[in-house]
């Protein structure tokens, strides 16, 4: 075995304990210590191989994604560094197709990711306010994550089966990144082709995001909110109901969906205008601060006028 990756992993294992014993990082997320310590993600949960975590090696993902969606309830997240998407499904709503899962009923998309990009995948199996905690992560060949997948039902039998069959001994993976280049993944969006573009406005609004969510709450009529992560795309579309503040982010807390923003990062916006029929339609393009694609807000058909008058009203200010 080679002794620089362990002595690689040791080190990173000292530090990890180190920055986990001040007491200022005690609420730090693992991705944002990660950045603190200049490694990835992955390269942190490796630290933890044989305690709470174990490494799997997938020779097929769609067999993987049809044995994971015959559990009762799951969620799935993605994330970039200021948006963090979640949706819980009852799988029997739901189908995989390929590098998709879609809502058997209205046929929209759930989750879009890139097999492809999958690299290192973990089980992850901690106490979290006093329950077992299971999950699924998936990270790219240098180590950042994809998606996560956590169980939300009462299957945890089968859940800890499906990471039996696939767990294997490490080798210092993580220890040995390679550094890929990373390939173009486009995000899919449901288009009608009827759509004629008539104008794209860029404004800086950090609050526009702000305004679409309490106003759809307060009227109680349905959006699209399509999050852009890494190799993935995670789309809501509903309702959504319990807005609420948490330091600097912004969030939805519902019962099947959760969205967490960081206004203040939220550098610019793309308002897009459409035409149908001879009628206006608008959508929302959010970037950060790095001008990365983040976040996209469109109305659901039939309820155009509702959006529309959230986002004419943003415009007049």
């Amino acid at each position: 075995m080679n002794k620089n990756k362990i002595n690689k992993l040791n080190k990173l294992k000292i530090d990890w304990d180190k920055f986990n014993s001040n007491p200022d990082n005690k609420s730090v997320r693992i991705r944002d210590a990660a950045n603190k310590l200049n490694v990835t993600e992955a390269e942190l949960l490796s630290t933890k191989i044989n305690k709470s975590v174990y490494y799997l090696k997938i020779s097929d993902y769609n067999n993987f994604f049809n044995k994971l969606l015959k559990v009762d309830k799951i969620m799935l997240l993605i994330r970039s560094n200021f948006v963090v998407h979640e949706k819980i499904i009852d799988t029997k709503s739901v189908i995989f197709d390929k590098n998709k899962i879609i809502d058997k009923e209205n046929k929209y998309p759930i989750l879009n990711f890139d097999l492809k990009s999958f690299q290192h995948v973990f089980f992850e199996k901690k106490i979290h306010q006093n329950k077992n905690l299971l999950s699924f992560q998936f990270f790219d060949y240098e180590g950042n994550s994809i998606i996560k997948t956590y169980l939300k039902g009462k299957d945890e039998k089968l859940f800890n089966k499906i990471a039996n069959e696939y767990c294997v001994d490490y080798n210092y993976e993580l220890q040995d990144v390679s550094k890929a280049k990373h390939f173009k993944f486009e995000c899919e969006f449901i288009k009608n082709d009827n759509l004629k573009l008539i104008e794209k406005i860029k404004r800086f609004d950090q609050f526009m995001l702000r305004d679409i969510l309490e106003s759809a709450s307060k009227g109680k009529f349905p959006i699209q909110l399509h999050a852009l992560g890494n190799y993935a795309n995670q789309y809501h579309f509903g309702k959504v109901k319990n807005i609420m503040d948490f330091g600097p982010w912004i969030n939805v807390i519902d019962k099947k969906f959760n969205i967490h923003a960081m206004e203040k990062n939220i550098s610019q916006i793309f308002i897009i205008k459409n035409q149908f029929n001879g009628n206006e339609q608008y959508a929302v393009e959010f970037y950060d601060q790095l001008d990365n694609f983040v976040l996209y807000a469109e109305a659901i058909a039939g309820y155009e006028n509702e959006f529309n008058k959230v986002i004419k009203k943003g415009l007049s200010k």
